[in-house]
C-alpha cells in the first residue's frame, strides 16, 4: 500500500477518529492556531510517527486555520514537517 493510500485509510479509521477526538477534547475543542474558533479537526504537525502520533505531532484546528496550514510550504530540511506560524502549546 502506498503512503498516500495508507494515510487516507488511516484518516478514516476508528483509531484515528478516537485519537483526533481525544486530542480536541484535551484542548477543550479550541483551535490551537487562532485560539478563538472551535476546533473541528486535527492537523498533523509532523508525519514522522504517522499512526503512532504523540500529542506534539497533532494540532487541533478550526476549518479556517486548517486551510491556512495546508497552504504553507514544507520546511526545506524536513519535508515531513510543516513550518508553523505559531508556538505549539502543551
Amino acid at each position: 500500500m502506498s503512503r498516500s493510500c495508507f494515510y487516507f485509510a488511516y484518516l478514516n479509521s476508528p483509531e484515528w477518529k478516537v485519537k483526533a477526538f481525544c486530542h480536541m477534547r484535551s484542548v477543550d475543542f479550541r483551535c490551537e492556531v487562532c485560539f478563538y474558533e472551535r476546533a473541528t479537526g486535527v492537523h498533523h504537525a509532523s508525519y514522522d510517527r504517522l499512526g503512532e502520533e504523540t500529542a506534539s505531532d497533532l494540532i487541533a484546528v478550526c476549518r479556517w486555520c486548517h486551510r491556512k496550514l495546508h497552504r504553507l510550504p514544507p520546511v526545506a530540511a524536513n519535508d515531513n514537517q510543516l513550518e508553523l506560524p505559531f508556538a505549539k502549546t502543551g
